[in-house]
């Protein structure tokens, strides 16, 4: 009798595994049946994501970093695409939309997502003065957002710890310094990078290096400024501390996955605790 596997969860890290699992599986010929469950049925190549605001080549549309999911599952792997509504690791099953999978071993892949209505007046202003680049639809509306734009205070702000990729605001503020000198904007434009860090970045040595590169592309700096605030014209920290704003493109909070919480696998934020 062989070993049921179910991984939840069809982003990268969910499919990646279970084409791993299935390939050892029948390398070693174990008896081991591979099920894959999860909503998406198209894949979406995040790092993409971040060229998408600037209509890089190659990364114009959305259709430039998407493919159907089923084009990577491996034989082996049996893809189910349910929506998850609950966890039981007593009985060892998972219940979807669609019915109730057992399981002898899980595998929790199920991400993080961004939470726009942790920050106050964030949720009122996204999509028109406020922006991010870390969803499909932000990042097409936010490519729309620097066309319009023709000058003025430009701030890239990190609302708190952890995100997905921490380096990537940094990338975006380089990209963005680079877009705006080439439409002839930059001389016109106060470009602010607002973290909650130290400085750019989360390591001592990198930090120092990243916030150098930064400064010394006329970026600036504005660290240990979480965000608590958003009104039409300035962001403002839980501490008082204001920065002004004509675009601001931001980071939104991450959370996990409510049902890894509602299972007792979590760390209150829907991240999985790890030993």
């Amino acid at each position: 009798m062989g070993s049921k596997i179910l991984v939840l969860g069809d982003g990268t890290g969910g499919l990646v595994v279970s084409n791993l699992l299935a390939r050892e599986a029948r390398r070693r010929n174990l008896p081991v049946e591979v099920t894959l469950v999860g909503r998406s049925p198209l894949h979406t190549y995040q790092p993409g994501l971040l060229f998408l605001p600037f209509r890089k080549p190659g990364y114009r549309t959305l259709a430039d970093i998407q493919r159907p999911n089923a084009d990577f599952v491996v034989p082996g792997v049996q893809y189910l695409q349910e929506t998850i509504t609950a966890i039981d690791t007593q009985a060892q099953r998972v219940t979807t939309d669609q019915g109730v999978h057992g399981y002898d071993w899980l595998v929790l892949a199920l991400g993080c997502r961004t939470v726009v209505d942790a920050i106050d007046g964030l949720p009122e202003r996204w999509g028109t003065r406020a922006h991010g680049f870390y969803t499909p639809e932000s990042a097409l509306a936010l490519a729309g957002a620097l066309e319009r734009f023709e000058g003025g205070d430009l701030v890239v702000d990190i609302a708190e710890m952890p995100i997905k990729c921490p380096v990537a605001p940094l990338e975006f503020a380089f990209l963005v310094d680079d877009y705006l000198t080439k439409r002839g904007l930059r001389g016109r434009t106060e470009l602010t990078l607002v973290t909650p860090l130290t400085g750019a970045f989360t390591k001592p040595i990198c930090n120092e290096m990243l916030t150098g590169t930064l400064l010394g592309r006329n970026i600036k700096v504005v660290p240990n400024a979480s965000l608590a605030v958003v009104s039409d014209k300035v962001i403002a920290c839980p501490d008082g501390k204001t920065v002004p704003y004509d675009l601001l493109v931001t980071i939104p909070p991450h959370e996990g996955s409510e049902l890894i919480d509602d299972a007792g696998l979590g760390d209150g934020l829907g991240f999985g605790l790890t030993d």
